[in-house]
């Protein structure tokens, strides 16, 4: 099964929101939850930076169980006391939230492919873009774009483009502004870019 310690929630994760106690068994519980997803994938032997994104997704998924048992019943939208009422918010099923987490590590890997279709019901369509880790083949659609022209090309030749385009370097940097999950995500896709020569691309509180 797919194991990741309380190390490296707190310090590659940069997860706060389960303590060192709870982690155990919110692991546990994620860590079957991907197993269930990938239909056993993660817990088959995978190259270091595919593990890499599975203990990310399993931190993730992790999170979800504790905002789920947080939050009980559902989020609260209003209350009344005069003849009491209790509405709650409309929100996704805790089963969704947890696909979703998983989704957004996973989702362009091919560990989430069930023949047609993903987890999340489609086949994921590239024209937004994808970070595409080697050794992990997958399905996906191509061309999907409403205007313009895409490039898929390996990184090592965008960097040269990008390279070429801007005189030789670059210069300045990308604050990341906090926003739960997705930046994070983005965090942890940029954050390789910092041992590159040249001025380090992120800077800023990872969440």
């Amino acid at each position: 099964m797919l194991t990741a310690g309380y190390e490296f929630y707190r310090g590659t994760y940069h997860g706060d929101k389960i303590t060192a106690a709870e982690w155990p068994v919110l692991s546990r519980d994620a860590a079957a939850c991907l197993e269930e997803l990938t239909l056993g994938r993660t817990a088959a032997d995978l190259a270091p930076e595919l593990l890499e994104r599975c203990q990310m997704a399993l931190c993730a998924v992790a999170e979800e169980y504790k905002a789920e048992r947080e939050e009980g019943a559902g989020v609260v939208a209003s209350e009344s006391v005069g003849s009491w009422s209790r509405t709650y918010a409309q929100t996704a099923s805790p089963a969704q939230k947890r696909r979703d987490a998983a989704w957004m590590w996973l989702g362009n890997t091919g560990l989430l492919y069930r023949g047609g279709e993903s987890l999340c019901g489609r086949i994921p369509a590239l024209a937004t873009g994808a970070v595409i880790p080697p050794n992990g083949e997958f399905l996906a659609v191509l061309g999907d774009q409403k205007k313009g022209r895409n490039l898929e090309a390996p990184e090592n030749l965008i960097r040269q483009i990008v390279r070429e385009e801007s005189g030789g370097g670059l210069s300045g940097t990308l604050t990341i502004r906090p926003a739960p999950g997705l930046t994070r995500y983005l965090a942890y896709e940029l954050k390789r870019e910092d041992a590159r020569a040249g001025t380090p691309l992120v800077e800023g509180t990872r969440r």
